[in-house]
């Protein structure tokens, strides 16, 4: 049987080389690009011409684009205002991807959301359902969050459409910076910050989603969600969806700073939020409630800061280990002796092998969330088990 001959390029991708992967040189398009629908272009080759009327398209596509951004141009006769002009922009946008605003709810809400659950899905819809109308247009920070959710969800790969992760990425991170300029600090905007962040950091850029963390972090301090205050419970009576939802975005401020300090190259920065100690209200799974009963995961929902009295549920245990991880970070950017360091790389082997043997006696059903933080964690102490 003949064997098929798989063509090489003589070299690595240009896209493999400036994020320092590894490369098969597979033609036309290597595993690391396919894999992540991402351009694959080797050093020499031609670049494909688009035929004219693709290209027209694309340039009116690009030219909306910059229309999205122009919060403080000359108004027009039928959108006076910022919000409405966003807004406008945002459904049309969404439109060019082929997308509805239930779609991307949809999807975002399937995926995105049980990996990072910082937007409760009754205020999103409640929000949706009270500003989707021709008389009411919602707030610019509704329309960043709105399109940040598409910009996590789009998928250009099943798509006949010429929104590019690239470009609304682009368009994203320029509204986001004007909406600031007009609301300065709200709930909506510090959502749509860490799905910039977030999308920064899946891209592999941690340089950008560090900068991005930054002001997401400073918004939430400004917001006061770092009160106990805004989400803390005197019972089960107080609980309601806003509060539940301040302290897993607080949460999120916590957990995707520390991530992203794990890939950046300067290995003495600090989080510029404090990780809180054990005893610090685990957040939940943000879960669309069936019932009048609020649930964590598929547990009851006592009141908050009893986290002995419950099951943590799969975003509780990515906390859980971004306190390990946390440490780890400690450990890494405090200058120590020998000595010093040993212990403590002793004792975090033995704490992260014991969450580790909890974890894998679970459901592999919630496997895989937390393993972003632990994998980090267990990857400096193995890099450092020489010492030990």
């Amino acid at each position: 049987m003949k064997v098929p001959v798989v063509e090489r390029a003589l070299h690595v991708c240009l896209t493999c080389k400036s994020r320092k992967k590894g490369c098969d040189k597979n033609l036309p398009t290597c595993g690391y690009c396919a894999k992540r629908n991402l351009p694959c272009r080797y050093q020499g080759s031609p670049v494909a011409e688009e035929p004219v009327a693709d290209a027209i398209t694309q340039i009116e596509t690009n030219a909306l684009l910059l229309q999205m951004v122009s919060l403080f141009g000359p108004p027009s006769e039928n959108m006076s205002t910022a919000p409405r002009r966003t807004w406008y922009h945002v459904c049309r946008i969404i439109q060019l991807a082929g997308l509805s605003e239930p779609e991307i709810s949809r999807r975002y809400f399937s995926n995105f959301h049980n990996w990072l659950p910082v937007v409760s899905y009754e205020l999103f819809q409640e929000s949706l359902a009270r500003y989707n109308s021709p008389s009411r247009s919602p707030p610019v920070d509704f329309s960043v969050l709105v399109l940040g959710m598409c910009l996590v969800t789009l998928q250009p790969a099943k798509l006949n459409t010429h929104i590019t992760p690239h470009s609304l990425y682009a368009t994203m991170k320029m509204l986001f910076a004007e909406a600031q300029s007009i609301t300065c600090a709200s709930t909506y905007l510090i959502q749509a910050g860490l799905l910039i962040a977030a999308y920064e950091y899946a891209n592999g850029r941690p340089e950008a989603a560090h900068i991005t963390m930054g002001s997401v972090a400073r918004s939430a301090f400004v917001t006061g969600l770092a009160d106990p205050s805004s989400w803390q419970t005197n019972g089960a009576s107080d609980i309601s969806s806003e509060r539940l939802e301040r302290l897993n975005l607080w949460w999120g401020v916590i957990i995707i700073e520390r991530l992203i300090l794990c890939e950046i190259k300067d290995k003495t920065q600090r989080p510029m939020t404090d990780c809180p100690s054990s005893e610090f209200p685990l957040p939940s799974d943000l879960q669309p409630v069936q019932s009048n009963t609020c649930s964590v995961g598929s547990c009851p929902h006592d009141c908050l800061p009893l986290n002995q009295d419950r099951k943590p549920c799969v975003f509780g245990h990515q906390a859980r280990a971004v306190l390990l991880l946390d440490r780890v970070l400690a450990v890494r950017r405090h200058p120590q002796t020998i000595s010093g360091r040993m212990v403590e790389i002793q004792q975090l082997d033995m704490q992260l092998q014991s969450f580790l043997s909890e974890r894998m006696n679970t459901g592999t059903a919630e496997i895989g969330h937390d393993c972003s933080p632990i994998a980090s964690a267990v990857r400096y102490v193995n890099r450092n088990s020489h010492i030990l």
